[in-house]
């Protein structure tokens, strides 16, 4: 007994050391965690700024990039002498496409070395063209003429000549740059300026082509708008009270903070291109000044008292060509995230408490141990007992798991029976190719085909959700769509999409009321007519491009073909805040066009090096790129570049959403 006592005594000896010892380091990191707070407010705005930062300058690239590759592939075409100053109708044509895709662009200007010029300029509800050149009797001559319309079906409005024009292209800031860049296989910008023509913020882009077939030197030319700049500033919140901005090079304001003041669409033309200090914003003066104070290459955040408040500021810089940068700032005010940091800290007071708490607990239990020893044998036999419950659920969950696998893949075999059967696509398509990979076992996304006596229907479609409520979802689809095709025989794309979404309404007893369901889906349907060249076609959120089989008047020369995009209305098949009719638009067809019908899972698929999105300007580089190829073997590159940039690197990238691309050949 007294062995026992002197045991116990000695394990009591134990266990109290080592409570203290838990206690003593618990103290020791709760201090240190209460000191490392003390910077917790610079790395939290640090990584606050950086991330606004970041998306401000992918925001810049996006708006820009998209427009420098149209004015590269006007570029190239002028290298291989299909633009023209004085070939009128040809560089029209080209141009109003570029108008149509890019509603930033506002100018056009093809000029060359010998002083001719042509330029298109687009205005509220018309186009103004002109042709310069030199005559030995006139001197420098301008034939304008105003109208609407489209190129081939043109209401001319007015014409008229202007003789002896004080104005020669040669002598114009974006000309005399291109001329004597370093750079020809990048554009040159001017500095941003006020359009004279239009009284709005803009830049001008332009670059150097030299065809080795005509001998001559030409300049294009791209106005491009620099109001939407603003607008994704101004609709950027970091904070409740953060300011993003963007600034030229020499500090004038081209990108407006989010303040009440700016929140209007007269603020653009007032405000946009004034010198910082002359805005009115007293945070975005503040912090310019005392950034030039730091010096004009500081690119580090730092602190700053604006009325009593403390401030964390950023000023970055943007290139957006050899020649030209922007300005971004991001200003935090610390008060916005410094209730985080108060709340870590009462975290970890918190977390100290609760482990103090439970030394206590454990002290108590230790004491009550032997106790608890009475209990265990009973406590054994239960446990015993419920090992078996438990052998039985996991026994019954794993026939429940494979009957609902069972389930899924009857509801695949469902789904493969209702989507078209390849005969039947190769027997109505032709010349076509079919991409399809679903997320999960079944899809959200569905592909539909079907003709009637005049007409080839297709479609592309992303019902809401993926895996088995997609897949709900997407044979709801088909089923209404063969109903309004084939038994109420409506062709018109317009019509089917306005049909379906009444039937997906109704059937779903849609109301619109906030918190109920607002299923639906996006899609892009075309009809083909079988001997008359057009089609008519729709979109639900969802575009159709066009690879154009034009034909070349020079056949030594390599054309790139061009991706021509009609754009969707901005609203599901389903109901929606905004529910107008689709609009039905029809396309004119040639022989060997190619037709593009897609959702959103590719371009949304991460991977590649960096493990960003495909996005949209990587997916029509690779349709140009092998476009070229018969439409099957398209479809096969398709899934190449895919297999390549989720699997092609060191990281692997799950698939993210169902993904369907089909293609046509006219």
């Amino acid at each position: 007994m007294t062995n026992q006592k002197e045991n116990y005594k000695k394990q009591n000896r134990y266990f109290y050391f080592f409570i203290i010892i838990i206690l003593s380091v618990s103290v020791i990191v709760l201090f240190g965690m209460l000191l490392n707070m003390a910077n917790t407010a610079e790395s939290l705005a640090q990584s606050l700024i950086n991330k606004t930062t970041s998306e401000v300058n992918d925001k810049l690239e996006n708006y820009f990039d998209k427009i420098k590759g149209s004015l590269i592939a006007t570029k190239q075409l002028c290298d291989q002498g299909i633009l023209d100053a004085l070939k009128i109708n040809n560089t029209s044509a080209y141009f109003l496409p570029v108008f149509n895709t890019y509603p930033e662009v506002n100018t056009i200007v093809v000029a060359n070395t010998e002083g001719n010029e042509f330029s298109i300029i687009r205005e509220d509800s018309t186009w103004l063209t002109n042709v310069v050149f030199e005559s030995s009797d006139s001197g420098m001559v301008i034939n304008r003429e105003l109208w609407k319309g489209n190129i081939f079906d043109k209401i001319i409005i007015k014409k008229w000549t202007d003789c002896n024009a004080q104005y020669d292209p040669r002598t114009r800031p974006w000309f005399i740059g291109a001329m004597k860049t370093e750079y020809p296989e990048e554009p040159w910008w001017t500095e941003p300026y006020i359009f004279f023509t239009h009284q709005i913020p803009g830049i001008t882009a332009s670059m150097r082509s030299f065809c080795p077939y005509t001998k001559k030197t030409s300049i294009i030319q791209y106005d491009i708008l620099l109001s939407e700049i603003s607008e994704f500033t101004i609709s950027e919140h970091t904070t409740a009270n953060s300011k993003t901005f963007v600034l030229t090079n020499d500090l004038k304001v081209i990108g407006l903070p989010n303040e009440p003041k700016f929140n209007n669409p007269d603020s653009i033309s007032k405000y946009v291109l004034k010198e910082f200090n002359k805005i009115g914003s007293g945070v975005l003066e503040s912090s310019v000044n005392n950034w030039k104070q730091l010096g004009e290459n500081y690119s580090d955040a730092f602190s700053l008292e604006i009325n009593d408040e403390k401030w964390w500021i950023k000023i970055s810089r943007f290139e957006l060509g050899k020649n030209r940068l922007f300005l971004i700032g991001v200003a935090v005010l610390e008060n916005d995230f410094l209730s985080e940091v108060n709340s870590t800290k009462n975290v970890v007071i918190g977390g100290f408490l609760i482990v103090l708490i439970i030394i206590i607990i454990v002290i108590r239990q230790y004491i009550v141990k032997r106790k608890m020893n009475l209990l265990l044998a009973l406590q054994k036999e239960q446990i015993s007992n419920q090992r078996d419950e438990i052998s039985k659920q996991h026994k019954l969950v794993v026939e429940q798991k494979k009957e609902i696998e069972d389930s899924i893949r009857y509801a695949k075999r469902i789904q493969t029976a209702v989507l078209p059967a390849d005969k039947y696509a190769d027997s109505i398509l032709g010349e076509h190719f079919i991409v399809f990979r679903p997320k999960d076992v079944v899809s959200g996304d569905f592909y539909w085909a079907t003709q009637t006596e005049e007409w080839i229907i297709v479609t592309a479609a992303d019902s809401t959700g993926h895996g088995v409520p997609g897949a709900f979802m997407s044979m709801l689809g088909v089923s209404f769509l063969n109903e309004i095709v084939g038994k109420k025989d409506v062709t018109n794309t317009g019509d089917i999409l306005n049909n379906l979404r009444t039937s997906i309404i109704d059937a779903l007893k849609q109301t619109g009321k906030e918190g109920t369901q607002k299923d639906g889906m996006d899609m892009s349907i075309v009809a083909i007519h079988k001997t008359r060249k057009y089609a008519l076609w729709s979109g639900a959120n969802n575009p159709i491009w066009i690879i154009r089989n034009s034909p070349v008047e020079n056949t030594s020369i390599e054309i790139t073909d061009s991706v021509e995009e009609i754009k969707p209305d901005k609203m599901p098949v389903a109901i929606h805040e905004r529910m107008d009719s689709f609009k039905t638009h029809e396309i004119q067809l040639n022989p060997g066009d190619k037709l593009y019908l897609f959702t959103d899972g590719l371009p949304d698929q991460f991977g590649g090096q960096k493990g960003k999105k495909f996005l949209y300007k990587r997916f029509k580089e690779i349709l140009v790129k092998y476009s070229g190829l018969p439409m099957l073997e398209q479809g096969k590159q398709i899934e190449k570049e895919l297999n390549n940039w989720v699997n092609g690197f060191d990281e692997k990238f799950e698939q993210i959403d169902d993904i369907t691309v089909l293609g046509l050949r006219i």
